[in-house]
């Protein structure tokens, strides 16, 4: 599962909708934190926000190279 995710890990770093999602990681992070009660609730939150986002972007960048290459 580690090697799923560093291989379709995105590179936040291109000029590219594959960089860009990286606004989608930190939105979704800042979303989850309005659920939250207390300073330590929020940064668990933003965490895990933040984790689940990339688990989508690593998904979506799977399929993106997977149906380019039929």
């Amino acid at each position: 599962m580690l090697q799923f995710f560093t291989r379709y890990s995105p590179d936040y770093g291109k000029n590219t909708l594959e960089g860009w999602s990286v606004i989608l990681v930190v939105a979704a992070g800042g979303e989850a934190t309005t659920f939250a009660n207390s300073w330590l609730q929020m940064l668990g939150l933003f965490v895990l926000g933040v984790l689940c986002a990339h688990i989508v972007a690593c998904i979506i960048k799977f399929f993106i190279i997977h149906k380019k290459s039929r």
